[in-house]
């Protein structure tokens, strides 16, 4: 099996479908939860009584041991100022710097458009433009015909990189963004090695801010080339194709690491640094941050024995009982989740066909579509409708029959052949579309219960092409590894599936 994944809708279906499992399995949870509960708390009331005396005892002589004689001092602004210098006021202010430092880093990472997208779905927009040469350019000398060609593209890229188009964007559309922040998110490639070439690559990257300037950019670059046709005459940009792309962008990434690495840097800074500084240089720093002219601070006089208080702290922890209702929630909670990995691995590990895209996943043929041979009423139909909702009916497989029918036109098949690891006689929805393509010029026979004879498989072997037809969560895919390795091996032309609901 090479690819199989199995979505929540089908585990939520497949919940409904077995919700006795679930059921079942959710009560047995709880009743675990109930029991592991009773036993616990019975544990737990044996040792309390004791630890409880011992947890008091220890708290007292922790706390008795860990007094410290505190006093709190407040200085101003003038006084610090007037006491602090040389290396004592150096040391206040290159904290200060690293706070301002990470504060800049911290605003930047939050405000600017590129360090704000996803890069793990980072989508771009590719305009491309082509500098066109008039007719009568290149009459005169064609040293000074390139030069002026080169000037044209030069100066394009130095409207687009020295922010030329972001500022004429900033004030045409009254924009409330930055031109720092704006100029990230475009850039421009000449696609030129050594020499500038005649087509040019505008990339925007798409965010909220920019996916609405796209005919605002475009009109702005060609009218930037109007204006230089004007310096050099005979040459003007016309816009050429348009893409976008979605992809993992790394260096974005990167980018994103590197300022958060920045940032926690200078916050070691900072803590190392205020570690070292008396009382007088925290309160001058906590000025400069609060822009206030007075702060108090906390000082010990006498540092009581804070070890030993950590240390009775650490072992004076009483075992807590549990709450019964929360533990049978949990067990039955534990319950309903373990019934759902259960039905998640059957599902991924069934031998049947139960997804359409188990078609391409696993054998890599292309999905046309899929019919309900069967309508099921209640409960059941409307889990299968749920399940495959693409599904048509038997008696007008639209759309199914225009993928089959274009598919055969495009690969110029006249003689196809319906195979099937099943049966396929009684399946109304084939005879369907073997109608159907008769009218159209398409031969379509049927092979079912392959491989049962030789003739059939020269049947395949002399078709122009093959549609492999099975039926949804009957197939076995051991049956469908034969057939499919010998249409491989024999390059047959499989040109799609068909999904067969309810047969």
């Amino acid at each position: 099996m090479d690819k199989r994944s199995v979505g929540l809708k089908k585990l939520f279906i497949d919940g409904i479908r077995y919700w006795f499992l679930i059921i079942l399995v959710g009560i047995l949870g709880a009743v675990g939860g109930w029991r592991s509960t009773v036993s616990y708390n019975q544990n737990v009331d044996k040792e309390i009584a004791a630890a409880e005396e011992k947890k008091k005892k220890a708290e007292e002589y922790a706390a008795y041991l860990a007094q410290d004689e505190v006093e709190v001092k407040t200085f101003t602004r003038k006084e610090c100022e007037e006491t602090l210098k040389g290396n004592a006021l150096k040391d206040v202010l290159d904290t200060y710097a690293w706070y301002q430092g990470r504060e800049m880093k911290r605003d930047y990472m939050e405000n600017s458009l590129y360090l704000t997208m996803e890069p793990y779905d980072f989508n771009a927009l590719y305009l491309e433009f082509r500098v066109i040469r008039e007719q009568g350019v290149g009459d005169t000398a064609a040293f000074a015909d390139q030069v002026s060609f080169n000037s044209y593209i030069h100066a394009l890229r130095c409207y687009v990189i020295f922010n030329g188009l972001v500022d004429d964007l900033i004030e045409q559309k009254n924009l409330d963004i930055t031109a720092r922040s704006l100029s990230e998110m475009i850039s421009i490639n000449d696609g030129g090695k050594d020499f500038y070439d005649d087509y040019l690559l505008l990339t925007v990257y798409q965010s909220s801010a920019t996916e609405a300037l796209t005919d605002d950019i475009v009109k702005a670059f060609i009218a930037y080339g109007d204006e230089l046709a004007k310096i050099y005459p005979g040459l003007h940009l016309e816009l050429g194709e348009v893409h976008k792309a979605n992809y993992y962008n790394s260096g974005l990434n990167s980018a994103i690491e590197t300022q958060r690495q920045a940032v926690a840097n200078d916050q070691a800074k900072i803590d190392a640094s205020l570690k070292k500084l008396n009382s007088m240089q925290i309160a001058y720093y906590n000025m400069l941050v609060n822009g206030t002219d007075e702060e108090s601070v906390t000082e010990i006089v006498v540092a009581g024995q804070a070890k030993k208080k950590a240390a009775a702290t650490e072992e004076e922890d009483l075992p807590t009982k549990r709450r019964l209702l929360p533990m049978l929630l949990i067990g039955g909670v534990a319950g309903v989740v373990v019934a759902f990995v259960l039905i998640f691995f059957a599902n991924l590990l069934s031998g049947k066909l139960l997804f359409m895209k188990d078609f391409s996943g696993i054998y890599g043929v292309k999905v046309l579509g899929a019919f309900h041979e069967k309508k099921k009423s209640g409960i059941s139909g409307k889990l299968y409708q749920a399940e495959y909702p693409d599904a048509e009916d038997k008696e007008d497989p639209a759309y199914l029959y225009l993928a089959l029918r274009e598919t055969c036109r495009r690969q110029e098949v006249q003689n196809a052949v319906i195979v099937s690891t099943g049966a396929l006689d009684q399946v109304e929805g084939i005879k369907t579309l073997v109608e159907k393509a008769k009218k159209d010029g398409i031969s379509l026979s049927t092979v079912d219960a392959f491989p049962k004879s030789s003739d059939d498989a020269e049947k395949l072997l002399d078709a122009d092409g093959v549609i492999l037809a099975e039926a949804m969560h009957k197939t076995r895919l051991r049956n469908m590894d034969k057939l499919m390795t010998f249409c491989k091996e024999n390059n047959v032309n499989m040109l799609g599936a068909v999904g067969i609901v309810n047969k």
